[in-house]
């Protein structure tokens, strides 16, 4: 039990001597006696505390909680008083009785009954437990009567031996206090506000791991309320500033937390192989399980050399060995790995140069390295072509190369191996984008089946031609013979007016060559009868007369009257070198767009960088109309998705 007030060294007595009074005479203590009333030690009977601490470092150590099970409790060995054993009440605080007897089994068992030891100004010997087996940390688990908090709690210092008979404390381990349990081994639903088995202290040690634990008080810790004071000297040290000095303690048990296995779990890293002269790094971040102590023995003789999650060392000899990594948790549980380390007298080899030629995406990438030996040794290549720490190419050439899927800026690496060592060197890389090609320009047509249709003389036929850039793509032909003209009249189902180039229709009449007749001067009315998409029709009409041969060729090549509401089908085809996804988008000049992209791997957007070289042939086909005559411009822009775009226009004539 310990008071506040450093300006007067502690005020050791009050409930720490009332109580030693109720030990003596067996009685039920309830009420602490007023602090002005009691005596005042001249400070630390042996001279300056143990610890120093400070209220806000015990802040940021609490864990609002009972201590995690499982646990195993340790057997009192000696110490404290040893004929008498209080017992209190989960709650209020203060209410408790003393007992005459050992206090052996009270102070081996978490039960609301604990073992005292109380300061007069003489050192008194710590109270010890066995926890049976070398523990990495403990818990003490106090009894406590009053405030404040969390001092009552941890006023007192722990150590450690493998033995019980050290002489204390220059034979013992000072442990350190990493975690305080604010509601203690249980949490009582009877109780409101802090209960008398709260504000237990988890202590560690380090490496280390003892089975003997030693807790003790009088006076070996000082907690000043900040951290701006750090030392405790004597009389008046530190003076004005108010703190807490352990004074005596009560104690339930200590108990040690019981390891689970494969946690804490060390893990040292790759082995490694480097030349004599190397800062070698060692890296154990990929251990797992709250690991708070990193230790390395770098030499093979069990001794911790260096700590810390990723230290360094600098062989300045050969060395080939186990570098063995131990970890740490705050319970104390621990755990071990190795790696194995080589450092070589061998000579590493020397990179003159590495290199990579700057392309455009689709184009071949030239690695070149130059590197020697200084022992002569034969050397091996490996290429990393995009550094992603995959090796992609290994073998005796100091050349290499590689088509990369996409536009690429980043760095390579060459590792070059002598056998024994080997060293790496970088180059950066660039893949310039190329942007897509639309392949072929941009069509736009009119769907329409087209019906030649003649009447009139007999005998006299009409021939169709459907031409596009001087090419015949379709006949149709019609004889004039007794009966109706709608029976004989002959169809060109899927065609297309095309809006690009130059296209037309050409009828001709040839009556010079026909079967006579009887009739020399006759004439046949003709139509051309377009039937669109949505099974609308146009009717374009004409005459042919024997007896005038300029009405023998009739020619339609103008059909944007024809154009007003019926679909325009528009389409193009794109290509990109690179594994790029292709979006087309489509402006048709009144104000309305569509977009298309079409992915590379036909299913989901293309990554970067690419993962294969895959070169994209893309076509796209959208169709709009138009529900006014104008001039239209259309654009087709087809872009990548590096950035890369290219842009195609036409102008379509409606109305």
């Amino acid at each position: 039990m310990s008071e506040d007030g450093l300006a007067c060294l502690g005020n050791r007595g009050g409930v720490g001597i009332s109580k030693a009074v109720a030990f003596l005479l067996g009685l039920t203590f309830a009420i602490a006696l007023p602090l002005s009333s009691l005596p005042k030690p001249a400070g630390p009977v042996f001279g300056p505390s143990y610890v120093v601490a400070d209220l806000e470092t015990l802040q940021g150590q609490m864990i609002d909680g009972v201590v995690p099970q499982p646990y195993f409790v340790g057997a009192y060995v000696k110490g404290g008083d040893t004929t008498n054993f209080g017992t209190s009440q989960p709650c209020p605080l203060g209410s408790y009785r003393i007992d005459a007897g050992n206090p052996s089994f009270a102070a081996s068992h978490l039960d609301y009954r604990w073992i005292h030891q109380y300061a007069e100004p003489q050192d008194l010997p710590p109270v010890v437990w066995d926890l049976a087996a070398p523990r990495g940390a403990v818990i003490v688990f106090p009894n406590i009567d009053h405030g404040p908090f969390p001092e009552e709690g941890v006023e007192y210092t722990v150590w450690g031996a493998n033995s019980s008979t050290p002489l204390f404390p220059t034979e013992w381990t000072l442990g350190t206090l990493s975690a305080i349990y604010t509601k203690g081994w249980t949490d009582n639903p009877s109780c409101s506000g802090v209960e008398s088995d709260d504000w237990a202290g988890e202590y560690t040690f380090g490496f280390n791991a003892f089975r003997y634990f030693a807790v003790y008080s009088s006076f070996s810790i000082t907690i000043f309320n900040d951290p701006s004071h750090t030392s405790w000297e004597g009389a008046g040290d530190d003076h004005p500033q108010d703190g807490w000095q352990s004074n005596d303690m009560e104690i339930d048990g200590v108990a040690s937390p019981l390891c689970s296995p494969g946690i804490p779990q060390a893990a040292a890293g790759p082995d490694q192989v480097v030349p004599v002269g190397t800062t070698v790094q060692f890296e154990g971040t990929g251990s797992t399980g709250n690991v708070s102590l990193y230790g390395w023995d770098t030499d093979g003789n069990s001794v911790i050399d260096l700590t810390g999650a990723r230290p360094t060392k600098t062989y300045t000899s050969p060395f080939d060995g186990d570098i063995t990594l131990t970890v740490v948790d705050r319970n104390g549980c621990s755990s071990t790995d190795r790696m194995h380390l080589s450092v070589v007298s061998n000579r590493a080899p020397v990179i003159t140069s590495f290199s990579a030629t700057p392309v455009l995406e689709g184009d071949t990438v030239t690695f070149g390295a130059i590197a020697s030996d200084p022992d002569g040794d034969p050397l091996m290549y490996a290429f990393d072509f995009d550094g992603d720490g995959t090796f992609d190419l290994n073998g005796t050439s100091e050349t290499a190369t590689h088509v990369f899927g996409d536009d690429f800026a980043g760095t390579a690496i060459v590792r070059v191996s002598d056998g024994k060592v080997a060293v790496d060197a970088t180059t950066p890389v660039i893949v310039r984008n190329v942007a897509p090609s639309i392949i072929g320009g941009v069509t736009a047509f009119v769907a329409v089946d087209l019906t030649l249709r003649v009447a009139g003389e007999k005998w006299h036929d009409v021939r169709l031609d459907v031409v596009w850039n001087d090419a015949i793509l379709a006949t149709a032909r019609v004889v004039r013979t007794p009966g109706s003209p709608d029976a004989q009249a002959a169809t060109l189902s899927g065609e297309r007016i095309q809006l690009l180039g130059a296209y037309r229709l050409v009828l001709y009449y040839t009556p010079a060559d026909d079967p006579v007749n009887g009739q020399p001067n006759g004439a046949n009315p003709a139509w051309v009868i377009l039937r669109f998409a949505d099974g609308s029709t146009a009717r374009l009409h004409h005459t042919f007369n024997v007896r005038h041969p300029d009405t023998w060729t009739w020619t339609l090549d103008d059909f944007s009257a024809l154009l007003i509401g019926h679909a325009i089908e528009f389409g193009g085809a794109a290509h990109d070198v690179g594994s790029d996804d292709l979006t087309f988008a489509w402006g048709f000049g009144d104000g309305t767009t569509v977009e298309t992209t079409y992915f590379n791997n036909g299913v989901s957007p293309d990554p970067y960088p690419s993962p294969d070289a895959n070169p994209l042939t893309a076509s796209d086909a959208v169709a709009h109309a138009y529900g006014s005559a104008a001039s239209y411009t259309v654009t087709l822009t087809v872009r990548d998705d590096d950035g890369g775009s290219v842009q195609q226009t036409l102008v379509i004539l409606v109305g």
